[in-house]
């Protein structure tokens, strides 16, 4: 875990400590480590800039030893860094390079380097060496070089060192101190915005509200949380109302509301449903509509189950169907559904919603009038066919009358072709 993650995991108030605290205290190591090193560098420089002054001093005030071959006085002036006690030894070379006079401070042995002809320094981990030119009219005549100790230098920085890291710590408790004092600013309304968010989330009160206690940025934060909470409030008030009346328009209406998976396991029946198949929430819920609400098959053979099946694999072709169902006591009962599919956000297929109206009583009226017209239609053929027979008896009796009639005129003719007179008895017949 890096020290971001484990920043990210610490509570608002110690987040806010630790940011004005880690902030500080690299601010204050950055200037220190560049007051530092610029201590470092000024103490090295000013010891030069003290032993060359140091030097050129003494070099003026030998130019007449070097001039007459007076080694002695030469190495009186050098007696004088006796003064100084960083400066270990000190030499004076002679114009053509050689050893001139010598000191060593008390206790301590040097070995002179050969003489540098334009002068200069140089810094090593311990010590300064300096060469610096005697001049007399233009013309150099010697050289003069020092050997200083660094220990003063380092023991100097280590003072500084250990000031500013005081002063480090110092600022360091006084950043603390003020930042567990000023992160309230910050931390305590998001803190109240922090409660008041846990209070809605824990009691599902979105009535509550975060006190406004300032006018900058978090204020406006403030404002915007509790617009927003009376914005849900609302909301969830409204939903509250529209899953009301659909709880009592679902509870209380005079039809089955059946929602099932498209595994055909039912998740929801409601009251009127469960009080018409004789089953309660807890004995139906989960359970399959095959064996509990649709019988395998239909009295009159057809097959319930694959029409199930083709239900739960393609629902938006059955959105109206038929069928017949089973009561818990056994009972076949006969109901029109109507299906509708429910989809997620995603648009996926969740379930069936079926709203079915139980028509046996249609269906047995139905069933009872199709077995009446069929009597009739029967009645009728045979009706028919007794009045057909008829009208061919009759059509025979007609046919024999007509035969009748006609015989009798030509009877009539002849014999009053025969007799001349028709007779009267004929006449009257």
């Amino acid at each position: 875990m890096n020290a971001y993650n484990l920043l990210t995991r610490q509570p608002l108030k110690r987040k806010l400590m630790l940011i004005v605290m880690i902030t500080s205290t690299l601010g204050l190591l950055l200037a220190g480590t560049f007051f530092g090193i610029y201590e470092r560098y000024r103490l090295r420089h000013s010891l030069l800039d003290d032993l060359t002054t140091l030097s050129r001093l003494i070099g003026d005030r030998s130019t007449a030893a070097l001039l007459f071959d007076d080694p002695r006085t030469a190495a009186e002036n050098l007696s004088a860094l006796r003064v100084k006690p960083n400066v270990i030894a000190a030499c004076i070379y002679s114009e053509n390079g050689d050893v001139f006079a010598t000191y060593a401070a008390e206790g301590r042995t040097a070995k002179f380097p050969p003489a540098a002809e334009s002068g200069g320094h140089h810094f090593d981990r311990t010590t300064l060496g300096l060469f610096e030119p005697i001049v007399l009219e233009g013309r150099r005549i010697g050289t003069i070089h020092l050997l200083a100790d660094l220990e003063e230098v380092k023991n100097l920085w280590r003072q500084y060192l250990a000031a500013i890291v005081l002063f480090i710590l110092c600022a360091g408790l006084g950043a603390f101190y003020l930042s567990s004092r000023l992160q309230r600013v910050v931390s305590g309304p998001l803190s109240m915005i922090t409660e008041t968010a846990r209070l809605v989330t824990q009691n599902k009160d979105y009535s509550v509200r975060a006190v406004k206690t300032s006018d900058d940025e978090i204020a406006v934060l403030v404002t915007a949380f509790n617009g927003m909470l009376e914005t849900v409030e609302v909301q969830t008030r409204q939903v509250r109302e529209s899953e009301h009346k659909y709880r009592d328009l679902v509870e209380h209406a005079n039809s089955i509301i059946l929602r099932w998976n498209s595994e055909g396991r039912i998740t929801f029946l409601n009251e009127f449903g469960q009080r018409f198949f004789g089953y309660s929430a807890e004995e139906v819920i989960g359970r399959h509509v095959l064996g509990t609400i649709v019988p395998q098959a239909e009295s009159d053979g057809r097959d319930l189950q694959r029409l199930m099946e083709q239900i739960c694999a393609a629902p938006e072709a059955f959105e109206q169907n038929v069928n017949e169902n089973m009561l818990r006591d056994g009972r076949r009962v006969w109901i029109s559904w109507t299906n509708r599919i429910v989809r997620d956000a995603q648009g996926q297929v969740t379930g069936i919603l079926s709203v079915g109206t139980d028509v046996t009583e249609r269906r047995q009226a139905e069933e009872a009038i199709r077995v009446l017209n069929a009597d009739l239609e029967r009645r009728v053929t045979e009706r028919t066919a007794e009045l057909a027979a008829r009208n061919q008896d009759l059509e025979r009796f007609n046919r024999l009358f007509v035969d009748r009639e006609l015989r009798m005129k030509e009877l009539k003719q002849q014999i009053k072709e025969l007799g001349g007179q028709e007779p009267r008895t004929h006449e009257s017949g």
